[in-house]
Protein backbone atom coordinates (compact mmCIF):
# COMPACT_ATOMS: atom_id res chain seq x y z
CA UNK A 1 0.00 0.00 0.00
CA UNK A 2 3.20 2.34 -0.17
CA UNK A 3 2.11 4.47 -3.36
CA UNK A 4 -1.72 3.96 -2.79
CA UNK A 5 -3.88 6.88 -4.23
CA UNK A 6 -7.14 5.60 -3.60
CA UNK A 7 -9.62 4.23 -1.40
CA UNK A 8 -12.82 2.71 -1.59
CA UNK A 9 -15.19 2.39 1.05
CA UNK A 10 -18.36 0.42 1.07
CA UNK A 11 -22.07 0.58 3.17
CA UNK A 12 -24.01 -2.35 3.62
CA UNK A 13 -27.06 -3.20 5.81
CA UNK A 14 -27.54 -6.64 5.69
CA UNK A 15 -30.92 -7.38 6.64
CA UNK A 16 -29.85 -9.55 9.64
CA UNK A 17 -32.48 -8.28 12.75
CA UNK A 18 -34.33 -11.40 14.42
CA UNK A 19 -36.25 -10.65 17.23
CA UNK A 20 -36.62 -13.86 19.51
CA UNK A 21 -37.77 -15.25 22.53
CA UNK A 22 -36.63 -18.73 23.65
CA UNK A 23 -35.55 -19.74 20.59
CA UNK A 24 -38.45 -18.46 19.03
CA UNK A 25 -38.50 -16.07 15.64
CA UNK A 26 -41.29 -13.31 16.26
CA UNK A 27 -40.24 -10.52 13.95
CA UNK A 28 -38.08 -11.07 11.33
CA UNK A 29 -37.89 -8.32 8.52
CA UNK A 30 -35.79 -10.56 5.94
CA UNK A 31 -35.84 -13.98 5.87
CA UNK A 32 -33.00 -16.66 5.43
CA UNK A 33 -30.73 -15.28 7.99
CA UNK A 34 -28.75 -18.05 8.33
CA UNK A 35 -28.04 -18.78 4.67
CA UNK A 36 -27.42 -15.89 3.37
CA UNK A 37 -25.06 -15.27 6.53
CA UNK A 38 -22.62 -17.60 4.92
CA UNK A 39 -22.05 -15.67 1.81
CA UNK A 40 -21.23 -12.34 3.27
CA UNK A 41 -17.40 -12.68 4.19
CA UNK A 42 -16.53 -13.77 0.41
CA UNK A 43 -19.10 -11.26 -0.93
CA UNK A 44 -17.13 -8.05 0.72
CA UNK A 45 -13.83 -9.77 -0.24
CA UNK A 46 -15.01 -9.15 -3.89
CA UNK A 47 -15.66 -5.80 -3.17
CA UNK A 48 -12.20 -5.25 -2.73
CA UNK A 49 -13.23 -1.98 -0.16
CA UNK A 50 -10.87 -0.41 1.90
CA UNK A 51 -13.38 0.18 4.99
CA UNK A 52 -16.46 -1.37 5.22
CA UNK A 53 -19.53 -0.07 7.11
CA UNK A 54 -22.35 -2.32 8.18
CA UNK A 55 -25.51 -1.59 9.75
CA UNK A 56 -28.38 -4.36 10.64
CA UNK A 57 -25.88 -7.04 12.50
CA UNK A 58 -26.95 -7.64 15.61
CA UNK A 59 -26.33 -10.90 17.13
CA UNK A 60 -22.93 -11.83 18.84
CA UNK A 61 -22.24 -15.12 17.06
CA UNK A 62 -22.87 -13.51 13.29
CA UNK A 63 -20.75 -10.60 14.68
CA UNK A 64 -17.60 -12.79 15.12
CA UNK A 65 -18.24 -14.89 12.34
CA UNK A 66 -18.25 -12.16 9.64
CA UNK A 67 -14.93 -10.54 12.18
CA UNK A 68 -12.88 -13.94 12.42
CA UNK A 69 -13.55 -14.64 8.89
CA UNK A 70 -12.58 -11.19 7.11
CA UNK A 71 -9.70 -10.93 9.88
CA UNK A 72 -6.98 -12.05 7.35
CA UNK A 73 -8.47 -9.08 4.97
CA UNK A 74 -9.83 -6.65 7.25
CA UNK A 75 -7.28 -7.03 10.69
CA UNK A 76 -9.20 -3.87 12.30
CA UNK A 77 -13.26 -3.25 13.38
CA UNK A 78 -15.05 -1.50 16.04
CA UNK A 79 -18.76 -2.37 17.10
CA UNK A 80 -20.01 -1.23 20.48
CA UNK A 81 -21.94 -4.20 22.47
CA UNK A 82 -25.73 -3.64 23.53
CA UNK A 83 -26.74 -2.78 27.03
CA UNK A 84 -29.27 -4.85 29.15
CA UNK A 85 -31.85 -6.47 27.22
CA UNK A 86 -31.87 -4.20 24.25
CA UNK A 87 -30.33 -5.38 20.93
CA UNK A 88 -26.80 -3.21 20.66
CA UNK A 89 -26.72 -0.74 17.36
CA UNK A 90 -26.16 -3.29 14.27
CA UNK A 91 -23.38 -1.48 13.23
CA UNK A 92 -19.69 -2.66 12.44
CA UNK A 93 -16.89 -0.94 10.99
CA UNK A 94 -14.16 -3.22 9.32
CA UNK A 95 -10.97 -1.66 8.08
CA UNK A 96 -7.82 -2.45 6.23
CA UNK A 97 -6.65 0.47 8.43
CA UNK A 98 -5.62 1.62 11.96
CA UNK A 99 -9.24 2.46 13.68
CA UNK A 100 -9.12 5.66 17.03
CA UNK A 101 -10.92 7.23 18.96
CA UNK A 102 -14.54 4.70 18.51
CA UNK A 103 -17.45 5.84 20.66
CA UNK A 104 -21.23 4.89 20.07
CA UNK A 105 -23.77 7.94 20.29
CA UNK A 106 -27.14 7.06 21.41
CA UNK A 107 -29.83 9.03 19.33
CA UNK A 108 -31.82 11.31 21.82
CA UNK A 109 -34.62 11.20 20.02
CA UNK A 110 -36.47 7.95 18.39
CA UNK A 111 -39.68 6.13 17.60
CA UNK A 112 -41.27 4.40 20.23
CA UNK A 113 -40.20 0.73 19.62
CA UNK A 114 -36.89 1.60 18.24
CA UNK A 115 -36.46 3.18 21.91
CA UNK A 116 -37.08 -0.01 23.70
CA UNK A 117 -35.49 -2.78 21.95
CA UNK A 118 -32.75 -1.43 19.83
CA UNK A 119 -29.87 0.96 20.79
CA UNK A 120 -30.36 3.04 18.12
CA UNK A 121 -27.52 5.66 17.14
CA UNK A 122 -23.63 6.36 15.32
CA UNK A 123 -20.83 4.79 15.94
CA UNK A 124 -17.65 6.94 15.30
CA UNK A 125 -14.08 6.80 14.56
CA UNK A 126 -11.27 7.90 13.23
CA UNK A 127 -9.08 5.64 10.30
CA UNK A 128 -5.78 6.25 9.56
CA UNK A 129 -5.27 5.76 5.74
CA UNK A 130 -1.71 5.82 3.99
CA UNK A 131 -1.60 8.98 2.01
CA UNK A 132 -4.72 10.34 3.04
CA UNK A 133 -4.00 10.97 6.40
CA UNK A 134 -6.69 10.65 9.15
CA UNK A 135 -10.64 10.78 8.50
CA UNK A 136 -13.49 10.83 10.77
CA UNK A 137 -16.12 8.21 9.85
CA UNK A 138 -19.89 8.05 10.65
CA UNK A 139 -21.70 4.82 10.56
CA UNK A 140 -25.00 4.66 11.01
CA UNK A 141 -28.70 3.51 10.76
CA UNK A 142 -31.49 6.36 10.83
CA UNK A 143 -35.20 5.88 12.20
CA UNK A 144 -37.48 3.76 9.57
CA UNK A 145 -40.91 4.23 11.35
CA UNK A 146 -40.53 0.79 13.60
CA UNK A 147 -43.66 -1.16 13.34
CA UNK A 148 -45.80 1.96 13.90
CA UNK A 149 -45.08 4.69 11.59
CA UNK A 150 -44.70 4.94 7.83
CA UNK A 151 -41.40 6.33 6.95
CA UNK A 152 -42.05 9.30 5.36
CA UNK A 153 -45.03 10.32 8.01
CA UNK A 154 -43.94 13.73 9.56
CA UNK A 155 -43.56 12.56 13.13
CA UNK A 156 -40.79 10.04 11.73
CA UNK A 157 -39.26 12.72 9.56
CA UNK A 158 -39.18 15.19 12.67
CA UNK A 159 -37.45 12.17 14.58
CA UNK A 160 -35.24 11.55 11.60
CA UNK A 161 -33.99 15.22 11.80
CA UNK A 162 -33.51 15.24 15.02
CA UNK A 163 -31.15 12.40 14.50
CA UNK A 164 -29.21 14.20 11.70
CA UNK A 165 -29.15 17.16 13.53
CA UNK A 166 -27.47 15.81 16.22
CA UNK A 167 -24.67 13.91 13.84
CA UNK A 168 -23.77 17.15 12.54
CA UNK A 169 -23.49 18.38 16.25
CA UNK A 170 -20.99 15.75 16.94
CA UNK A 171 -19.03 16.59 13.87
CA UNK A 172 -18.56 19.82 14.74
CA UNK A 173 -16.57 19.09 17.41
CA UNK A 174 -14.06 17.10 15.18
CA UNK A 175 -11.99 18.86 12.90
CA UNK A 176 -11.09 16.12 10.59
CA UNK A 177 -12.33 15.40 7.24
CA UNK A 178 -15.62 13.32 7.51
CA UNK A 179 -17.84 10.64 5.35
CA UNK A 180 -21.29 10.01 6.57
CA UNK A 181 -22.80 6.71 5.49
CA UNK A 182 -25.05 4.15 6.52
CA UNK A 183 -28.68 3.53 6.14
CA UNK A 184 -30.52 6.69 6.48
CA UNK A 185 -33.98 5.69 5.53
CA UNK A 186 -34.57 8.61 3.44
CA UNK A 187 -33.33 9.68 0.13
CA UNK A 188 -34.54 11.70 -3.19
CA UNK A 189 -37.30 10.31 -3.64
CA UNK A 190 -38.22 8.98 -0.34
CA UNK A 191 -38.41 11.63 3.05
CA UNK A 192 -37.08 13.83 0.86
CA UNK A 193 -36.66 17.10 3.40
CA UNK A 194 -34.55 14.39 4.96
CA UNK A 195 -32.32 13.85 2.55
CA UNK A 196 -32.07 18.05 2.06
CA UNK A 197 -31.11 18.37 5.71
CA UNK A 198 -27.96 16.26 5.26
CA UNK A 199 -27.06 18.18 1.55
CA UNK A 200 -27.69 21.39 3.44
CA UNK A 201 -25.00 20.65 6.54
CA UNK A 202 -22.46 20.61 3.99
CA UNK A 203 -22.26 16.97 2.82
CA UNK A 204 -22.38 15.49 -0.70
CA UNK A 205 -24.07 12.44 -1.63
CA UNK A 206 -21.04 10.71 -3.54
CA UNK A 207 -23.51 8.06 -5.62
CA UNK A 208 -25.32 11.56 -7.44
CA UNK A 209 -21.84 12.69 -9.13
CA UNK A 210 -22.17 8.91 -11.44
CA UNK A 211 -25.39 10.54 -12.70
CA UNK A 212 -27.45 7.32 -12.69
CA UNK A 213 -30.77 7.22 -10.42
CA UNK A 214 -30.74 3.75 -8.74
CA UNK A 215 -32.10 1.47 -6.09
CA UNK A 216 -30.10 0.41 -2.92
CA UNK A 217 -33.39 -1.26 -1.79
CA UNK A 218 -35.43 -2.50 -4.65
CA UNK A 219 -39.05 -4.20 -3.94
CA UNK A 220 -38.64 -6.25 -7.08
CA UNK A 221 -36.52 -8.94 -5.80
CA UNK A 222 -37.69 -11.78 -4.00
CA UNK A 223 -36.50 -11.11 -0.08
CA UNK A 224 -38.43 -7.92 -0.63
CA UNK A 225 -41.61 -9.33 -2.19
CA UNK A 226 -41.82 -11.55 1.04
CA UNK A 227 -40.48 -9.36 3.61
CA UNK A 228 -41.67 -7.15 5.98
CA UNK A 229 -41.69 -4.13 3.82
CA UNK A 230 -43.55 -5.73 0.82
CA UNK A 231 -45.48 -2.89 -0.15
CA UNK A 232 -42.84 0.03 0.08
CA UNK A 233 -41.56 1.68 -3.42
CA UNK A 234 -37.89 0.57 -4.58
CA UNK A 235 -35.55 3.44 -2.72
CA UNK A 236 -32.33 4.76 -2.75
CA UNK A 237 -32.25 4.73 1.15
CA UNK A 238 -28.14 3.57 1.45
CA UNK A 239 -25.77 6.63 0.96
CA UNK A 240 -22.04 7.70 1.48
CA UNK A 241 -21.79 11.21 2.19
CA UNK A 242 -18.40 13.45 1.82
CA UNK A 243 -17.95 15.88 3.46
CA UNK A 244 -16.92 19.34 1.36
CA UNK A 245 -13.69 20.12 3.51
CA UNK A 246 -12.71 15.95 2.16
CA UNK A 247 -13.32 17.02 -1.46
CA UNK A 248 -10.39 19.63 -1.25
CA UNK A 249 -8.00 17.28 -1.10
CA UNK A 250 -9.92 14.02 -3.15
CA UNK A 251 -11.81 13.39 -6.00
CA UNK A 252 -14.96 10.81 -6.44
CA UNK A 253 -13.52 8.58 -9.29
CA UNK A 254 -16.44 6.32 -9.10
CA UNK A 255 -19.55 5.28 -6.96
CA UNK A 256 -21.87 2.51 -7.37
CA UNK A 257 -24.90 0.17 -6.05
CA UNK A 258 -23.22 -3.24 -5.87
CA UNK A 259 -24.09 -6.86 -4.67
CA UNK A 260 -27.50 -6.66 -7.16
CA UNK A 261 -26.81 -10.14 -7.77
CA UNK A 262 -28.85 -12.83 -6.36
CA UNK A 263 -26.24 -15.37 -4.21
CA UNK A 264 -27.97 -18.49 -4.43
CA UNK A 265 -31.45 -20.08 -5.26
CA UNK A 266 -34.04 -21.58 -2.91
CA UNK A 267 -37.35 -23.42 -4.05
CA UNK A 268 -36.65 -21.80 -7.64
CA UNK A 269 -36.40 -18.04 -6.34
CA UNK A 270 -33.37 -16.27 -6.48
CA UNK A 271 -31.75 -15.28 -3.14
CA UNK A 272 -29.28 -12.29 -2.51
CA UNK A 273 -26.88 -11.13 0.03
CA UNK A 274 -29.66 -8.83 1.80
CA UNK A 275 -32.37 -7.02 1.33
CA UNK A 276 -30.23 -4.22 0.76
CA UNK A 277 -27.81 -3.51 -2.26
CA UNK A 278 -24.82 -1.87 -1.29
CA UNK A 279 -23.44 1.70 -2.18
CA UNK A 280 -19.41 1.29 -2.88
CA UNK A 281 -17.64 5.13 -3.92
CA UNK A 282 -13.81 4.83 -4.91
CA UNK A 283 -11.90 8.51 -3.60
CA UNK A 284 -8.50 9.19 -4.91
CA UNK A 285 -5.95 11.68 -4.06
CA UNK A 286 -6.53 15.01 -5.74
Amino acid sequence: MKDKKNLKILSLNLGLFNFQICGISFFKPTKHISKRLKYIPKEIIKACSDIVALQEIYNKKHQEYVINELKSKYPYHFLKKGAGFKFDSGLMFLSKYPIADGAFHPFNENCFDEKIFVNKGFLSCDIFVKNFGKIHFINTHLTSGGTLHEQDSKKIIKIRNSQITQIHETLLKNNSPSVILGDFNTGPHIATSNYQNLINNGFVDSYSRSGLDNYTWDNTIYLNKIGTHSNSNSQRIDHIFLQNTLLKKVKILSSEIIFTESVFELNDNKIHLSDHFGIQTELILQ
